[in-house]
């Protein structure tokens, strides 16, 4: 994982993900996220995808955004979708 900073990190189990980091696999490798709204995000074998943006207060201007930069990922959304779904 690469934060915002440029740093470079292992990513662990229950680990706080943050807006601008960079989740990258390998070979043989996945990792799930999954976010305070509840949603998950399933990142496949050397993929690499960029938390741009999540914002989760229970409000109209919740939001997230996410950028797949290489491979594959499963998403399945959470409460952001199902109440604000134009801030997906």
């Amino acid at each position: 994982m690469t934060s915002a900073d440029n740093t470079t990190r292992e990513a662990k189990s229950n680990e706080v993900v943050s807006t601008g980091d960079i989740i990258s696999t390998t070979a043989g490798s996945e990792v799930l996220v999954r976010f305070k709204d509840n949603s998950t995000m399933i990142v496949r074998s050397d993929s690499k995808v960029k938390i741009s943006q999540f914002r989760f207060e229970k409000k109209a201007t919740d939001t997230v955004n996410t950028n797949l930069m290489s491979g594959t990922l499963r998403a399945v959304s959470g409460q952001i979708a199902k109440a604000t779904p134009q801030n997906v």
